[in-house]
């Protein structure tokens, strides 16, 4: 079952939660691309104005974690399958940054159960016929949480929400096979690791690792798929 993250600063402006809260419920699935977004749903919602749910849309726009069409409204974008090298690098750099600032903030408390959640996506990843979307849906969870934890603003005020999004992203569509799944599992055990000895440095770097290699892996197993007509069992069509 999915913990529910930590909630943002209840000072925070009313624009930036609900931007916040959408790009939630896209990593978790509950907005899938192309969905719509109601404004005024989103108001009534969050006690608010429209005006503050339109600047929400506004910004995930420029983002591109939402499309604004004309006569129609806001949607949920379509994923992009190929991300570019500098989507990589940029993403990487900031989960990177979000893990550094997690082991840094983070309390004893907190720490364990980011120790918790990462134990689940390892003993996933070492099981017997854990499928991709399983294992990827327990990393995004663990994730998101070290991510909330980091609780800095900085991050999306320079980029946007790329932490997540680096996570939402790649990682379903890196651990296509079981050889996949074994080497993200092995980075999260590094990963548990750095975040129980308070390791920043290494936090920092595994993020930055586990955004590229990720994307390695992403491409590997596009050759694969492009050269075996044959479906396989973590195959996702």
């Amino acid at each position: 079952m999915s913990r529910r993250i930590p909630p943002p600063h209840d000072d925070m402006p009313a624009a930036e939660r609900i931007a916040g809260e959408i790009v939630r419920r896209i990593n978790q699935g509950a907005l899938a691309p192309g969905a719509r977004i109601t404004e005024q749903a989103l108001a009534d919602e969050f006690d608010t104005s429209r005006g503050p749910v339109r600047d929400a849309l506004k910004l995930l726009h420029a983002k591109g974690w939402v499309e604004i069409v004309p006569k129609v409204g806001a949607r949920v974008a379509a994923l992009d399958g190929s991300p570019t090298l500098e989507s990589i690098l940029i993403s990487g750099s900031m989960l990177g940054l979000a893990y550094r600032f997690a082991v840094m903030k983070a309390s004893d408390a907190q720490i364990d159960d980011f120790f918790a959640r990462a134990s689940r996506v390892i003993t996933l990843g070492r099981a017997e016929g854990t499928s991709p979307d399983e294992f990827a849906r327990a990393a995004i969870d663990a994730g998101n949480f070290a991510i909330a934890l980091a609780d800095n603003r900085r991050i999306d005020d320079i980029v946007g929400p790329v932490p997540q999004g680096a996570l939402s992203g790649f990682i379903p569509m890196s651990v296509q096979n079981e050889q996949a799944m074994q080497e993200a599992t092995d980075l999260w055990i590094e990963l548990a690791t750095a975040f129980r000895m308070r390791d920043a440095d290494a936090a920092e770097r595994l993020g930055r690792r586990m955004t590229e290699t990720s994307y390695r892996r992403i491409l590997r197993w596009q050759v694969q798929r492009a050269g075996d007509p044959k479906p396989n069992a973590y195959r996702r069509e």
